[in-house]
């Protein structure tokens, strides 16, 4: 299966917390699917999804809220819909609105 998930947005308080935490979960139960993580840099995420045995990783650097949601509106649905998932796990309360699979979202 392949699983696309976004956590790029998980950058203070819990949400950092409970993302990681997500993550190691699901790298202890599900190591074999094939995973695309969007992630925030320096947080510990880099270091969680290298060890999935089958991952791609894209660290997103912000640049400012406008650059964000144009990257959010254009950039990362392109991304998604490369990889063609299976399934797509919001980690960050947003959804896509046509993600072409069923979709996820995480609202905390």
């Amino acid at each position: 299966m392949r699983i696309f998930v976004t956590a790029h947005s998980a950058r203070a308080g819990g949400g950092i917390q409970v993302a990681r935490n997500i993550l190691a979960s699901l790298g202890k139960t599900a190591p074999h699917h094939e995973y695309f993580f969007t992630v925030p840099p320096g947080l510990g995420f880099e270091e969680l999804c290298a060890a999935f045995p089958r991952q791609t990783t894209l660290v997103y650097r912000t640049m400012g809220l406008l650059r964000r949601w144009r990257w959010e509106s254009n950039g990362l649905v392109r991304t998604m819909r490369a990889f063609r998932p299976d399934v797509v796990f919001n980690l960050g309360n947003r959804g896509f609105v046509e993600p072409r699979a069923p979709q996820a979202t995480f609202v905390h």
